[in-house]
């Protein structure tokens, strides 16, 4: 074995590497905020070893170019009940966690570089934006990983039109973040519809299969999940699921129906404020097209976006 120096580009699965006497002729270029820089020596020559010279660049944010892009999802389904199925490190890097000084309140969606949506439901009346916060590129609850990214709020504004009639109607808000978030492969926003969306791209999101929340919600065990998990709902037909005696026609015509008639699976308390994301199946980018809400109990009837 000889000396040699690996470099390794946070967003990438590929280290550099780089050995003998000769300097590299091109400088090697770094996409992400973290590099992880590694000296390996066989200890069987003295040497002056390796010289490193680098400088940083602002990377132009463009939310439009990274939204909605995620690693490969397994191709198997997910058959646990209520708890969903544990995700990996970065699978959903625009979830994040909401805290009231240590105390975890719900989830979150980063839209772009400035601003959250979660439900109106998880922020209260009269809150004090110095005791919350924000964790970007969350992972574990109870664990802080370097990759993470703690942000205060400058705003925070509620729809409204919420709890005007129907409790959870408009169950929405956004939060602007007081310092603009740094995109890496744990971190980037998903992918909203735009306003001139056609018809039929919302109606072929919504008739898929490929569907998924994601949060820290309650388990089989009835204890918040230490560890991010996700689930794949259906979306169901509005009108059937207010002819049932759980909503009873409750259900207003801006909200989404989500999860199984019998129950079985569901998001659950822990969840709220979350997205509801479907992959398009052209781009394959992930979309968001509603906010964790309410349910009746945890796996019982569908839960309310």
């Amino acid at each position: 074995m000889f000396d040699f120096v690996s470099i390794d580009d946070y967003n990438s699965d590929t280290p550099y590497y780089f050995c003998g006497d000769t300097p590299p002729s091109f400088p090697t270029v770094i996409s992400s905020s973290v590099a992880v820089v590694t000296f390996t020596s066989d200890a069987g020559h003295g040497g002056r070893g390796f010289k490193l010279v680098y400088r940083t660049q602002q990377k132009p944010l463009n939310d439009s170019h990274e939204c909605g892009l995620a690693p490969s999802l397994p191709k198997r389904r997910h058959k646990r009940l209520i708890g969903g199925s544990p995700v990996t490190l970065g699978q959903w890097p625009w979830i994040v966690s909401l805290w009231e000084k240590n105390n975890f309140q719900c989830g979150a969606t980063l839209l772009n570089s400035n601003w959250l949506l979660t439900a109106a439901h998880c922020i209260p009346k009269k809150i004090n934006l110095a005791e919350w916060r924000a964790v970007l590129g969350d992972y574990l609850l109870t664990w802080e990983d370097d990759h993470e990214q703690s942000v205060r709020f400058s705003s925070v504004h509620i729809h409204p039109n919420y709890g005007q009639k129907a409790h959870f109607d408009n169950d929405i808000a956004l939060l602007r973040l007081n310092i603009t978030a740094q995109f890496q492969r744990t971190i980037r926003p998903v992918c909203l519809l735009h306003i001139n969306t056609t018809r039929s791209m919302e109606q072929r999101l919504i008739s898929r299969a490929n569907c998924y929340v994601a949060g820290w919600g309650r388990t089989e065990s009835k204890v918040l999940s230490e560890e991010l998990r996700h689930m794949q709902l259906n979306i169901l037909n509005l009108t059937t699921c207010n002819k049932t005696k759980a909503y009873n026609g409750g259900l207003t015509s801006s909200m989404l129906c989500a999860g199984y008639m019998k129950g079985e699976r569901d998001s659950c308390q822990g969840d709220s404020g979350g997205p509801l994301m479907c992959q398009d199946e052209t781009d394959k980018r992930w979309y968001q097209i509603g906010v964790v809400s309410f349910g009746k109990e945890c796996a019982g009837k569908p839960t309310l976006c």
